[in-house]
């Protein structure tokens, strides 16, 4: 159990880079590694009081209970496919199970695991915006061009701003507890807050940008860090300004409203195919196949797009595929894991998941990032040390 946390820490820089994408399928390392802890959590879930336990469980339930009534919709690789997802699901989740028991006599070791793994993939990400600019050449397998914009191991600016965004409250809030009295750690740590900051601005990502505010936001609410707020406040203005000058390119602008309109269309479309089945919905993971039997094709040139299965807005799309039934389940799920961090805002820890998952359901709803596999690994991780506390 602790070698696999240890390479699923190692492996996480890795990003989209260690996956291989077959299709409609993508089979990450991660993902590879992720395999085994559905059967650890199994091992351990009866060892360890997991208050999240119930709340996964049932989401995962309504989630199946969705594809199930739906397989008779879709050909049988179809079904496998989606099925798949929902596997890939439910050993994420299984992920916190492991966690929890880790972090039980290894929380310390566990804090610099992930502070080393994302720390490596903010040094990546420097590397590729100097080096590697643009994404104009992979463009043939159904990505974004995303040019003179920060993408790192993710390939897509805004799920690597929005992480950045997390990492940066990880090592602002978390400190102390990473570092302990290691002068050298410190200093890393230290110089990690600014970088991850200047990373985010360079990603020209709205979605990070408002994951960034809401989650100091909430910070300075919670401190009642009147100072902190007022500087935000003036550092964002002040980078407005700094960035218009690279606003007559459509990549960095902040005002552009081309990108704006594809996700409101891919929202509109997603809300006309859940009239079809508002209860149960369409099936968990199966939206590409009820869009297309819905007239709305597929615009990438060369075969299936990376964003093809899913919508711009993480709520939307649990309601689309699995129902008014998954939507409440899923509800229930992140209210359990906000109530966690409320009990534990006494500890840098319980502060530190609730500003976190701010940020990221406010993201949310502008992309789909809830689902976002890296994202949901960092989220679980935040629960277990949160528990733990």
């Amino acid at each position: 159990m602790d070698l696999l946390i240890v390479a699923i820490f190692l492996v996480f820089p890795l990003g989209e880079i260690a996956r291989i994408h077959l299709g409609e399928v993508s089979v990450g390392l991660i993902d590879l590694l992720m395999l085994p802890a559905i059967f650890l959590s199994l091992r351990v879930s009866y060892k360890e009081k997991s208050k999240l336990l119930y709340p996964i469980a049932l989401t995962a339930l309504a989630f199946l209970f969705s594809l199930l009534i739906n397989l008779s919709q879709y050909s049988l690789d179809q079904s496998l496919v989606a099925i798949l997802y929902l596997i890939r699901w439910i050993s994420y989740s299984s992920i916190y199970i492991i966690l929890l028991r880790f972090a039980r006599k290894n929380k310390k070791n566990l804090y610099r695991y992930m502070f080393f793994s994302g720390a490596l993939f903010l040094t990546l990400g420097f590397f590729q915006y100097f080096f590697y600019p643009s994404l104009k050449n992979l463009y043939y397998l159904g990505w974004d061009e995303h040019m003179y914009r920060l993408f790192s191991t993710f390939l897509d600016p805004n799920f690597t701003g929005i992480f950045m965004s997390l990492f940066l409250f990880f090592s602002f809030i978390l400190r102390d507890k990473i570092a302990g009295k290691n002068k050298t750690l410190k200093f890393l740590v230290d110089t990690s807050i600014p970088f991850s900051a200047l990373a985010v601005v360079l990603t020209y990502s709205r979605s990070a940008l408002i994951t960034l505010l809401t989650g100091f936001f909430v910070y300075c609410i919670i401190k009642r860090n009147v100072r902190l707020l007022a500087f935000i406040l003036f550092s964002s203005i002040l980078v407005f300004v700094v960035l218009s000058k690279n606003f007559y390119i459509e990549n960095t602008n902040l005002l552009r409203t081309a990108s704006s309109k594809q996700r409101l269309e891919t929202i509109v479309q997603s809300v006309e195919i859940y009239k079809k089945s508002p209860v149960f919905g369409i099936g968990f993971n199966a939206l590409r196949y009820a869009r297309e039997e819905s007239g709305f094709k597929d615009k990438s040139l060369f075969g299936p797009s990376h964003s093809g299965a899913g919508v711009d807005n993480s709520f939307v799309f649990v309601l689309v595929t699995s129902g008014i039934v998954g939507l409440a389940a899923y509800l229930y799920l992140l209210y359990s894991i906000f109530l966690l961090a409320v009990k534990k805002l006494s500890e840098p820890e319980g502060v530190l998941l609730l500003v976190s998952l701010s940020g990221l359901v406010i993201s949310s709803f502008f992309i789909n990032s809830l689902f976002f596999s890296f994202l949901m690994i960092w989220v679980w991780a935040l629960a277990a040390i949160s528990e733990r506390t």
